[in-house]
């Protein structure tokens, strides 16, 4: 199912989590795109105005879809329904498409770079507070029907402000502004962050067979920090050898060069 890349539409632990652990993602990103072609048409013909509001429209339904089923599946499979299932999350990638189509057309929010930095990181700050709380089961929080908060509905909080953060962006790099995201050793990161993503799995745990269990946790925290960096490099390998020359031959099959 992994090599077909549908590992995410069988909500079982084993098959979705199979293999390597991130790949999870491919999944839903295969269907994304599959899907993409007859989204963005729609998105395309809509105005700025009913752009936003289909935006808002698609994170309410998302929001009570899930609060919905973790109310009626209580501890059941909602990772595997919820979490890595294609079909759930793309509401965000519909956001994502309706968010570029908004900008692209001269919506802009009313909200700077520092305000939407701010609330990113309040917004994380709330969702790990929530998560301990339901964790250490305070207050009316042992109520709940859960050990720790789902990522999905992580998700569902940290998104808008992403979505804040993302427009705000770029509003700023179109009105000619330079922005902090525009330094080039995060733009080179950014470009490694995917292979990074899905290689660091394989190496933490080939780090975790050969460390030997006698090691004290300062040691265990210097080397964990090392295998950090390996792998930070290691992604940069993959991007340069793997993920760019398939790219460039992917782009010259949709758009070979012209010959004058």
């Amino acid at each position: 199912m992994t090599l077909l890349l549908l590992q995410s539409w069988v909500p079982v632990s084993s098959v979705y989590f199979g293999m390597n652990g991130p790949s999870w993602s491919l999944a839903c990103e295969a269907f994304f795109y599959a899907v993409f072609p007859f989204l963005v048409p729609r998105v395309k013909r809509m105005t700025v105005a009913s752009t936003v509001k289909f935006m808002a429209v698609i994170y309410v339904a998302a929001v009570l879809l899930a609060v919905v089923l973790h109310v009626l599946l209580r501890d059941g499979p909602t990772v595997g329904i919820l979490y890595v299932n294609p079909l759930y999350r793309l509401w965000e990638f519909a956001i994502g498409i309706c968010l570029a189509h908004a900008v692209s057309k001269g919506w802009r929010p009313r909200i700077s770079m520092r305000w939407a930095v701010l609330g990113v990181l309040v917004a994380f700050a709330a969702v790990n507070a929530l998560s301990t709380a339901i964790t250490l089961h305070v207050g009316p929080f042992a109520r709940l029907p859960m050990s720790v908060l789902p990522n999905d509905l992580a998700s569902l909080v940290m998104v808008p402000f992403f979505a804040l953060l993302i427009a705000a962006a770029a509003r700023r790099e179109l009105d000619g502004h330079v922005t902090f995201f525009m330094r080039p050793w995060l733009v080179t990161l950014g470009k490694w962050s995917f292979a990074l993503y899905l290689t660091h799995a394989f190496l933490l745990a080939a780090a975790a067979r050969i460390l030997p269990d006698t090691l004290n946790e300062a040691l265990r925290y210097g080397i964990t920090g090392a295998v950090v960096i390996m792998a930070i490099g290691f992604s940069g390998l993959v991007y340069q050898w793997v993920e760019m020359p398939l790219e460039r031959r992917l782009r010259a099959r949709q758009f070979p060069a012209r010959v004058d």
